[in-house]
């Protein structure tokens, strides 16, 4: 059992202790596992908005939040799948994942305790510090009062309990391989040192996450798998290619209206103030647990794969963002055209081609489409800091603003951005052809 479950079940072993006293310690009630479709879909929701809260409130990196939103996502769908009967385990499919272990032959379960014991003892090791392991706790009891609420035996939730300890168990030794635990000890030097190389635009700036394309993939089978055309050949002359994408950026900041500044907001998706870009699709992912009414089994689906989705998106972008190494408008604008000019937002410390968010989107948007058709949805996932939601008729319409918000920012060439979306289409397709969550 590692350090963090410890120290998570010393928080919240006294309040299970204090709740089971007396209680009917011999299994009553229903004598068969109630189908993991007869649960609602709130309870993988309130992990995922739980994932959001704590990757905001540590400030994680948006590929460092991807990779979490992705293993978390995956805990939810392996500690219900085997009370599913027309879905499939992720094992053997996605890159790496052993087999998991089998639920307790012939013994009732509750999946709702197997599923929040599953993803409470993976958020230990997904989050470090204390105020998230403490949120972590206190969401397991609350659902655990639930169960008991509900009438669940003790001794079905005790059985459900050690099920889910051994899923995570298994889960996190297999996330130990991934080979996360090594990018920050290699040193970085940049790949090209010319006039269209990257630099940093602030001071004190180091690139972000230099080595993330060489994390073992989930569904891709190599990071350049769906790699983009190259960018537009780097120039500084005034009728070259090059020098019409910067100007582009130029003009849109100069003639930019108040709803455009608007998208480019809502969208910013800024590390410590939201769950970053891939948790935004996670968030819009919630918003339709509760339009569709989904049941558990189909929450825990969406959002597995949603998840991964966006994971390969970074890893898929990293590639190409520290193969091309382009440099950021900003830079390019302030030598060659107008050195005053600022963006909207601020840049982000990594290079430009192809935009993050564009491929995110264009991932997420490609499994939300393949599960739930083209649906008319609202996003509120900026509500909470006091902007206005936004309407979209399709995931595609929702993907296309979230990767144009990047021009509006000031924040990406044309170019990053049109192959971006593509980029990320591509991931999506690669999750949906390998991974068969359906029998």
């Amino acid at each position: 059992m590692s350090v963090c479950w410890k120290l998570l079940m010393v928080l919240v072993m006294p309040a299970f202790l204090s709740v089971s006293c007396g209680k009917q310690t011999t299994e009553v009630g229903p004598q068969h596992s109630e189908p993991v479709r007869n649960h609602s879909g709130e309870f993988a929701r309130q992990w995922m908005e739980l994932s959001y809260e704590l990757v905001r409130a540590e400030r994680r990196a948006p590929p460092v939040a991807s990779r979490i939103y992705a293993y978390a996502a995956i805990a939810l769908y392996e500690s219900v799948v085997e009370g599913m009967p027309h879905h499939r385990s992720l094992s053997g499919q996605i890159e790496g994942m052993p087999a998991m272990p089998d639920r307790p032959f012939g013994q009732t379960i509750d999946w709702p305790t197997v599923s929040a014991t599953t993803i409470a003892m993976t958020g230990a090791w997904l989050f470090f510090e204390g105020d998230s392991q403490l949120a972590i706790g206190e969401l397991f009891e609350r659902q655990l009062e639930a169960r008991r609420a509900a009438e669940i035996s003790e001794v079905v939730i005790e059985r459900s309990r050690l099920y889910g300890e051994e899923l995570a168990e298994a889960i996190g030794a297999w996330a130990a391989q991934d080979g996360y635990d090594t990018l920050s000890n290699q040193l970085f030097s940049p790949p090209s040192t010319g006039a269209h190389a990257w630099v940093p635009t602030a001071e004190g700036m180091q690139p972000l996450q230099p080595f993330w394309s060489s994390l073992r993939p989930f569904a891709l089978t190599r990071a350049d798998v769906c790699a983009p055309p190259a960018p537009v050949a780097f120039s500084s002359e005034a009728d070259s290619a090059f020098f019409r994408e910067a100007m582009d950026v130029y003009e849109v900041s100069h003639s930019m209206s108040e709803e455009e500044a608007t998208i480019a907001r809502f969208w910013s998706d800024d590390p410590g103030t939201t769950g970053t870009p891939s948790g935004h699709w996670i968030a819009i992912g919630s918003g339709l647990v509760d339009q569709l009414e989904l049941g558990l089994d189909e929450a825990v689906e969406m959002y597995a794969l949603v998840g991964i989705a966006g994971a390969d998106a970074f890893i898929s972008c990293w590639d190409e963002k520290f193969r091309s190494y382009l440099l950021r408008p900003v830079t390019y604008i302030q030598r060659h055209i107008d050195p005053e000019w600022r963006p909207l937002l601020n840049t982000p410390p990594f290079p430009e081609y192809t935009s993050g968010h564009s491929n995110v989107s264009g991932a997420a948007a490609m499994v939300l489409t393949h599960l739930f058709g083209e649906i008319a949805f609202v996003d509120n996932t900026r509500e909470s800091i006091g902007m206005a939601p936004r309407a979209f008729n399709s995931f595609a319409e929702a993907a296309e603003e979230a990767a144009v918000s990047r021009l509006y920012g000031g924040i990406h060439y044309p170019m990053g951005i049109e192959h971006g979306v593509p980029q990320g289409a591509c991931v999506g397709q690669a999750v949906l052809h390998r991974l068969r969550t359906r029998h």
